[in-house]
């Protein structure tokens, strides 16, 4: 892929690294908090199973509040 940050100013570019840090730090906190916690991680996949599914079938009626728990 081209390097787009190469025309503009240094600065600018030390903007861009300042701020892929911070989603990289960001993205390591949620990652130690999944692996320490597993009912995250149950809720993770819960809601990625259920924008899977109202991808898949947009009219399906969606229970993003939790009313129906699988976990019974």
């Amino acid at each position: 892929a081209g390097e787009p940050s190469l025309a503009r100013s240094p600065s600018s570019r030390h903007l861009d690294e300042r701020a892929q840090e911070d989603r990289l730090r960001a993205a390591s906190v949620v990652v130690k908090r999944l692996i320490e916690d597993p009912a995250a991680r149950t809720r993770l996949m819960e809601r990625a199973v259920q924008r899977l599914h109202n991808q898949l079938d947009p009219g399906r009626m969606r229970d993003r509040d939790g009313s129906r728990d699988r976990r019974s």
